[in-house]
């Protein structure tokens, strides 16, 4: 039996609040949407319907990665499955993946708050209020004008780079998200706009590695 769990999902999505990034991470600047600002924004409203959620790690692997200053970062990936169940013991469930970096024990707990915060957010399909991403359309111009390239930026070749690796691991509608999974696992901005031309770098680096790790698995 569904009937009652789709019904509760639905009357929370015609009640939630759009959740914006109106965090911002202090050490590069950039903003972002906390899963602390998610559970406040839907706690009430899952107490109030009667929904709540399990999990379930159904697969994790884990790697050491090395940084630019010669330390170690504990890389996780792991695969979470959500099960929401209704007052009345219907369930829905969805399957996600989360990534987490950290140098200390953190890196698990970063990839669960990521996995959870991904699942509550497509559920309800949460609305954003942003503007689209910069990275979903580009521009063509007529005419000679000369492009200047701020040094401070990515270049346009590691943005395409970052895209096209991207759209590998992730294709189809999975692409933004998981890449955004992986900047928040580095700890830094997850659109080009907002990234450091270093910051891109380290992007791309991590990008590469996942791919040749996907790729000696298949």
């Amino acid at each position: 039996m569904t009937e009652s769990i789709f019904k509760q999902i639905c009357e929370i999505q015609k009640k939630i609040d759009s959740i914006g990034k109106n965090e911002k991470n202090q050490h590069q600047g950039f903003n972002f949407r906390g899963i602390d600002t998610v559970y406040n924004s839907l706690h009430s409203l899952l107490s109030e319907f009667e929904v709540f959620c399990t999990s379930e790690i159904l697969d994790e692997r884990s790697e050491e990665r090395n940084t630019a200053r010669g330390g170690i970062l504990i890389y996780r990936i792991l695969k979470i499955k959500y099960r929401f169940y209704a007052s009345d013991g219907s369930f829905v469930e969805t399957v996600v993946i989360g990534e987490g970096m950290d140098s200390g024990d953190k890196a698990s707990n970063k990839a669960m708050a990521i996995a959870h915060k991904y699942a509550l957010l497509q559920m309800f399909t949460v609305p954003t209020a942003e503007q689209k991403d910069p990275d979903v359309e580009t521009h063509e111009v007529q005419g000679s004008a000369k492009k200047i390239q701020d040094p401070s930026k990515p270049t346009d070749k590691q943005r395409k780079m970052i895209w096209a690796v991207a759209k590998k691991i992730w294709p189809g509608e999975n692409t933004k998200s998981g890449l955004e999974n992986v900047c928040n696992s580095l700890e830094i901005p997850s659109t080009s706009s907002e990234l450091s031309r270093k910051q891109a770098t380290m992007l791309i680096d991590a990008l590469s590695a996942l791919n040749e790790e996907i790729e000696a698995v298949k």
